[in-house]
């Protein structure tokens, strides 16, 4: 019981450093290779980044460690190709294509292929932890020197992200099945749902055409509304 109160203790400090006027950083690095299979994150507290107080370190000076280093690094062994914040800003979804099992890595320069599927992972930034099982189903199929970055994003309720095989994938958030699948006619790089309406979102392709969707439900909606009403019967 004991373990568990200061397990359940550490947790709060974590979520409260997260909604504290801390900022982290989280970007895309790798030690192992030049391809991106890292997560970084660092905090910069408010005095290194409050400008009206002074002037900013450079990275000239004896501070630049401190800049530099990560206070945390997640390993995730393949070339990462997107990532986005949930809106409580708790969790990191990732756009990944893994490197094989127990992959060697001895040139920098040379890294694990990747695989064709994409699995998007879901990191919890308290714990630094992969949480539930990956979304899976999009594809990509060019090598790690050219690869695409695939940019997801997440709402309340759903999830989506793009491929390389020319679709924009939408699933549940909470049971992670796939709702549908969007088409374009070339590589979809990024998403975005719209903030004020979640079953609404746009898609972006190499195809130069952008595309605004709406769910099924609320097509039905708009329709309802834009029916005219029956004028009453003269008596």
């Amino acid at each position: 019981t004991g373990h568990s109160a200061d397990h359940s203790a550490r947790k709060k400090r974590h979520c409260k450093n997260l909604c504290s006027d801390v900022k982290y950083l989280i970007y895309t690095t790798g030690l192992h290779t030049y391809t991106p299979h890292q997560i970084g994150i660092k905090r910069i507290h408010p005095d290194r980044t409050n400008t009206t107080a002074g002037s900013v370190p450079s990275l000239s000076t004896t501070h630049h460690k401190e800049y530099d280093n990560a206070d945390y690094l997640i390993d995730l062994e393949g070339h990462i190709n997107g990532m986005k914040l949930s809106p409580d800003n708790r969790y990191l979804f990732v756009n990944l294509r893994a490197w094989p099992r127990n992959s060697i890595i001895t040139d920098p320069m040379q890294p694990p292929p990747i695989s064709s599927e994409i699995e998007m992972r879901v990191i919890d930034l308290v714990t630094r932890k992969e949480v539930g099982k990956p979304y899976l189903g999009h594809k990509a199929y060019t090598a790690c020197d050219s690869c695409f970055f695939i940019f997801p994003d997440v709402c309340r309720d759903y999830v989506a992200s793009g491929a390389e095989d020319k679709h924009a994938y939408v699933w549940d958030r909470h049971y992670r099945t796939l709702i549908t699948k969007l088409t374009h006619r070339d590589v979809v790089n990024a998403v975005a749902f719209n903030p004020a309406d979640p079953e609404m979102m746009v898609t972006v392709s190499d195809d130069h055409v952008i595309r605004v969707w709406r769910s099924s439900r609320r097509l039905k909606e708009l329709s309802a509304k834009k029916l005219p009403r029956k004028s009453n019967p003269s008596s």
